[in-house]
């Protein structure tokens, strides 16, 4: 299914944490922004896609399928931007590079690690695919991101 050109993918995410970035053309120290996505999203994440991130309020560990998506909070990040590029990949993950379009933001890149599953969480093209088959055939499992699926409600 092919998306109009100005589709928002709005992801719903935990953060993990910022680290400080050094950019000497800029006066104002900008931070670099890791983001676990915990929800199934509406389209798979893909390379030149826009994505918009929300914040799932509270929630130190995945709340599990029995959770209602009634009572989770969530809040904007005022990150919206394209998805540039694969930082990583591993058997169970894939790491995303998200550009932050928002100027008030101080984030200006995301890495946004997702669940390996392609065609529901993520869409490879083949190059990438291969580098995926010959990255989980190396390497070994260091993280889970489980993602909750059936939450298509959650706002």
């Amino acid at each position: 299914m092919s998306q109009p050109d100005h589709y928002v993918n709005t992801l719903h995410v935990k953060v993990r944490g910022t680290a400080p970035t050094y950019n000497p053309q800029s006066f104002i120290w900008k931070h670099i922004t890791w983001c676990d996505v915990m929800v199934v999203p509406e389209t798979p994440i893909k390379i030149g896609q826009r994505v918009c991130l929300v914040e799932i309020a509270g929630l130190d560990e995945s709340p599990g399928e029995d959770a209602d998506p009634e009572d989770i909070e969530t809040r904007e990040l005022g990150i919206e931007g394209e998805v540039v590029g694969i930082r990583t990949m591993e058997k169970e993950i894939v790491e995303f590079i998200v550009e932050n379009d928002t100027r008030r933001s101080m984030t200006e890149r995301v890495y946004l690690t997702v669940e390996y599953a392609p065609g529901e969480t993520i869409l490879l093209d083949s190059w990438n695919g291969i580098a995926h088959l010959l990255a989980s055939a190396l390497g070994r499992v260091t993280r889970r991101i489980p993602a909750i699926r059936g939450w298509d409600g959650l706002i």
